[in-house]
């Protein structure tokens, strides 16, 4: 636990429920921080999206989680450990925008600022002020740390290749030409200048080896996926630090369970299990299942693939279960694998259920809680939209 000093005790409840309940204070609290940001340092505003509605859409809540998560003693401010981690993870992710460490400084002066503007009276001002100040220091000390250790704050990728194998589906190569230091099934916030000021969290669909080789899956689902869908060979991706191990609880699943894309993160533990199966540092796992849902056979993708590592890993078995044995018009599906037997359900949690036979099973894709929850599984909701900065 850390403790920064504070002239005078108070209680922040109150600041918290003015934020969470909507007060327009908050709003214009929100709206003054970031003009006075955006006229102390000009070149600050390309990194936020141009939507001022959207424009760092959870500073309001991340600061009424921190009001709600400090505690003021007297004499001094006390920022549980876990707090302080998790300030540090965001300052080392925020080094994405490009922004030198130094500007939390500025930011914390905008703030104050910001608190007259809206009237505060000068007792809540120097004391609100005094913890975002502090916390502020705590996140740039992060960053400067990184800096210095030289974490790369952010990636260019090239887009080398787009694969499409129907409409609705994108499988997109890039190349970053260095390690990413992503772990498998880890996620990474992207954007592009298809996407200025938003960023979708995506997963590698395979171990990133030193060369810097990625793949990414992409629905035509959310304005964000549905934007980056359209890259083309050339473009030019920016790339985030990887954010938390995922899929959570992968690792023990003898049934892995996959919606839509959610498949890239099983795709990517796969690979990495095989490749240490092969080395002998685990042993062969008895039996994986790994069961795909779509709406339609022409929805699955990849089936290539799947057909060649089953051959060469035995001890996994795919399944393909579809809502509906008719693609949708137009959607255009390139030739599946030979080997895809698809069985079309109504009831897919209670297939899900036979195949598992109450094995530990893993869940992952766009909207899949409640099926996870009748399955018995461990869940990982992926939603499509992207996250303004």
């Amino acid at each position: 636990m850390e403790t920064y000093g504070l002239a005078a005790a108070f209680s922040l409840e109150e600041a918290a429920e003015l934020i969470e309940a909507g007060h327009p204070d908050a709003e214009r609290l929100h709206r003054a921080v970031h003009e006075n940001l955006f006229v102390d340092v000009i070149e600050s505003r390309q990194v936020f999206s141009w939507d001022q509605h959207r424009v760092h859409a959870d500073f309001l809540p991340a600061l009424a989680w921190l009001m709600r998560s400090v505690r003021v003693e007297p004499g001094e401010l006390v920022i549980p450990a876990a707090v302080t981690k998790r300030l540090e993870d965001m300052a080392r992710a925020h080094r994405r925008h490009g922004f030198p460490a130094e500007l939390y400084s500025t930011l914390a002066s905008a703030f104050g600022k910001a608190l007259r503007d809206v009237g505060a009276s000068t007792t809540i001002s120097r004391r609100l002020s005094s913890v975002f100040t502090q916390v502020c220091e705590v996140m740039r000390a992060a960053h400067h740390a990184a800096d210095v250790a030289g974490v790369p704050p952010a990636y260019a990728g090239r887009v080398v290749a787009v694969d499409k194998p129907n409409r609705a589906t994108a499988i997109v190569h890039v190349e970053i030409g260095t390690a990413l230091g992503c772990a498998p099934g880890q996620s990474v916030p992207v954007t592009s200048s298809l996407l200025p000021g938003t960023w979708r969290e995506m997963t590698p669909a395979a171990p990133v080896d030193a060369t810097g080789q990625l793949e990414f899956h992409l629905a035509a689902a959310g304005d964000a996926s549905t934007s980056l869908i359209r890259s083309h060979p050339g473009d030019w991706w920016t790339l985030g630090a990887p954010a938390q191990d995922f899929p959570a609880g992968a690792g023990n699943a003898e049934v892995l369970v996959s919606r839509s894309t959610g498949w890239a993160a099983h795709k990517a533990h796969l690979l990495a299990l095989w490749t240490d199966v092969a080395a002998g540092k685990v042993p062969e796992p008895a039996r994986i299942d790994v069961i795909r849902l779509a709406e339609s056979p022409g929805a699955f993708y990849d089936t290539h693939f799947q057909e060649n590592f089953a051959a060469l890993a035995p001890w996994v078995r795919f399944h393909h279960l579809a809502e509906s044995p008719r693609d949708p018009w137009l959607l255009s599906p390139a030739d599946p694998a030979q080997s895809l037997d698809v069985a079309v359900t109504d009831d897919a949690a209670a297939a899900i259920t036979a195949i598992a036979g109450g094995r530990p099973t893993h869940v992952v894709g766009p909207g899949i809680t409640r099926l996870a929850s009748r399955v018995g599984g461990e869940a990982a909701d992926w939603q499509p939209a992207g996250f303004p900065a």
